[in-house]
């Protein structure tokens, strides 16, 4: 079976984080996903902490780039392997809430005419302070505000 949604990681030594990050993909609720994982040439202990999840759950894929060719080049690499019929990108030291694919997909059956989907990202600081960035950004506040007033959603 096709995934659904292919969810492409680059990671650049993140030993401290990647199993947080895979831990919270693997909890979705939705299921029919696959994970790319892009090593960009890790000189740490990244690709090993990748290959004891991957060996659990056939869903979870590493690739790993020769050298480094940045966090593009990565995506790119993931791009050239990816099943999907959606593409959800997901950085190597970020979590997702159980939910999150699945308020994707009902975005997606909510508005079969879109053809990308964004979503907020959230930060919590050090010092306990929480703060909802994407909603603050004006470039997507006016975009959306533009697509909104032409009933283009």
């Amino acid at each position: 079976m096709t995934a659904f949604i292919s969810i492409i990681i680059p990671v650049y030594n993140l030993e401290d984080y990647i199993l947080e990050t895979l831990e919270s993909v693997e909890h979705q609720t939705f299921k029919n996903f696959e994970v790319i994982i892009v090593d960009d040439a890790s000189s740490d202990n990244t690709t090993d902490l990748v290959e004891a999840v991957i060996e659990n759950d056939n869903r979870f894929k590493l690739i790993e780039n020769n050298r480094s060719k940045g966090v593009s080049g990565a995506r790119n690499t993931g791009l050239a392997i990816a099943q999907g019929v959606w593409i959800n990108f997901l950085d190597g030291d970020d979590v997702v809430p159980p939910n999150a694919l699945i308020l994707k997909v009902e975005a997606i059956k909510a508005f079969p005419q879109c053809q990308f989907f964004t979503s907020d990202y959230h930060f919590w600081y050090p010092d306990g302070r929480y703060v909802s960035h994407t909603q603050y950004h004006p470039a997507w506040k006016t975009r959306f505000a533009e697509y909104l007033l032409e009933g283009r959603y």
